[in-house]
C-alpha cells in the first residue's frame, strides 16, 4: 500500500526526491474450488482496480453461503489489509485482516497464503518481527510463494535493510520473472545504490507486467521524480500525467504532478507570460493540496508546498507548513527509517534557506547559527 533520497537541483528550485514505498498488497489465491472461481475472479478484478470495498463486499457474499471457505477468507483478508494501508487505517483494518487470516489458518493450518496474508497484516501495522515470522511460516509451507518472498523483502525494505530486501526481491523474480511488485522493490534498491537508469528500467517493467492500478501509478510517480532529478521535465510531465490516469486516488501521483508543474513554471522561454507561470504555480499548489487531502501524513507534499510558498514570498505560510510537515514524518508510512532521517534534514535545510531568502528580500542580515 513508496523514488530516491537524492536532492535534485533544477534551476533555482530544490526538489526532494523521496522514497515512495507504497504499501501494496498482492492478491493470490491457492487453487480455488470450481464454484468459487468466478467469485474470486471478480474479487481479483475489483482489487486490481482499487475497488476494495467492492472486493470485500463480493467476498462477504461468498462467505454468507460458505463461511468456512478458506479461499474467500483469504481474499477478504488481503482486500481488508490493502484498504487499511491505502486509507491509513492500518491498526484497525490490519487487525481485522489478521483475524480473517487466522480463521483461514484454523481451517487449513498448512495454508501458505493464509500465513502470507497474516504477515502482510502485521507489516502494514509496522510490526515487522511478526511480519517476518509469518512470512517465513508461509515460505515453510511453500518456498515458491512469490508474494511471501516479496513481502518479506518489502518489510526489510521498510526497516532500512536494503541488502536483505534485495535478496528477497531477487528470489521472488527467480520464481516468477513477471512479478511486478518485485520490480518496484528492485527499482527502490537501485535508487539507494545511486543507479537511476536501472531504477527506470525496473519501474517500466513493473508497469508492463501488472494490471494493478496502484502499482502502475506508484511506478509512474517514481519515474516522474527520477526524470525531474535528471532535469528532463518533459518526460517527468508525461509520467506524472500517467500516474494520475492509472490511479487518481494515489496521493503521490498528485504530489509528483504538482512538483513537476512548479519546476516547469520557471521555464521563461517556454512560458514567457508571467500570468501563465503564475497559473501553473497555482495549479501546482492545488495538486499538492489534493495529495495532502488523500494522505494527510505525506511529508514530501508538505515540504514541496512550503518550498513553493517560500519561493513566491509567502514565508509566513511556508513556516506553518514546514512545522506541520515535520510533525508528519514519523507517521508517514511511505518512508523507511533512513528516509525519515533524510526527510527531516530536508525540512531543516528548507527552513534555513527560507530565512536566508527572506532576509535578502527584506535587506536584513540572516540570523547567525549558534
Amino acid at each position: 500500500m513508496q523514488a530516491n533520497n537524492q536532492a535534485a537541483k533544477i534551476g533555482a528550485v530544490c526538489i526532494g526526491v523521496v522514497s515512495i514505498l507504497a504499501m501494496v498488497g498482492w492478491f493470490v489465491w491457492p487453487g480455488p474450488k470450481i464454484q468459487e472461481k468466478k467469485e474470486l475472479r471478480l474479487i481479483q478484478e475489483h482489487f486490481d482496480a482499487n475497488r476494495l470495498d467492492d472486493a470485500i463486499s463480493k467476498a462477504n457474499e461468498g462467505l454468507s453461503r460458505n463461511p468456512k471457505s478458506v479461499d474467500l477468507l483469504i481474499a477478504k483478508a488481503i482486500a481488508t489489509a490493502q484498504k487499511g494501508s491505502l486509507t491509513f487505517q492500518e491498526k484497525e483494518l490490519g487487525g481485522q485482516a489478521a483475524i480473517l487470516a487466522n480463521q483461514a489458518i484454523q481451517l487449513d493450518p498448512r495454508n501458505s497464503e493464509a500465513y502470507r496474508v497474516l504477515a502482510y497484516a502485521y507489516e502494514i501495522q509496522e510490526e515487522y518481527s511478526k511480519a517476518h515470522e509469518n512470512y517465513q511460516k508461509s515460505l515453510g509451507f511453500d518456498p515458491k510463494n512469490v508474494a511471501a518472498l516479496y513481502g518479506d523483502g518489502h518489510s526489510y525494505d521498510l526497516e532500512g535493510n536494503g541488502e536483505k530486501a534485495s535478496e528477497k526481491y531477487q528470489a521472488a523474480l527467480a520464481v516468477n520473472g513477471s512479478f511486478s511488485p518485485a520490480y518496484v522493490g528492485m527499482a527502490r534498491i537501485s535508487l539507494q545504490n545511486n543507479n537511476p537508469e536501472k531504477a527506470l528500467e525496473m519501474y517500466q517493467k513493473s508497469i508492463e507486467y501488472t494490471a494493478n492500478a496502484r502499482i502502475k501509478s506508484e511506478s509512474a510517480s517514481a519515474m516522474t521524480l527520477i526524470y525531474l532529478s535528471k532535469g528532463d521535465v518533459e518526460n517527468a510531465m508525461n509520467y506524472s500525467k500517467q500516474a494520475i490516469e492509472f490511479d487518481n486516488t494515489y496521493s503521490s501521483a498528485w504530489y509528483v504532478q504538482g512538483t513537476t508543474l512548479f519546476v516547469d513554471s520557471f521555464n521563461k522561454k517556454k512560458y514567457p507570460e508571467i500570468g501563465t507561470r503564475n497559473e501553473m504555480i497555482k495549479q501546482s499548489l492545488e495538486n499538492l493540496g489534493k495529495a495532502v487531502s488523500l494522505n494527510p501524513n505525506q511529508a514530501a507534499a508538505y515540504l514541496q508546498i512550503g518550498t513553493e510558498l517560500s519561493a513566491i514570498g509567502r514565508s509566513d505560510g511556508a513556516a506553518v507548513i514546514f512545522e506541520k510537515g515535520l510533525k508528519t514524518i514519523e507517521k508517514d508510512i511511505t518512508l523507511s527509517a533512513a528516509d525519515k532521517v533524510s526527510m527531516r534534514e530536508k525540512f531543516i535545510n528548507a527552513k534555513e534557506l527560507m530565512v536566508k531568502v527572506e532576509a535578502v528580500r527584506n535587506k536584513k542580515p540572516a540570523p547567525i547559527k549558534s
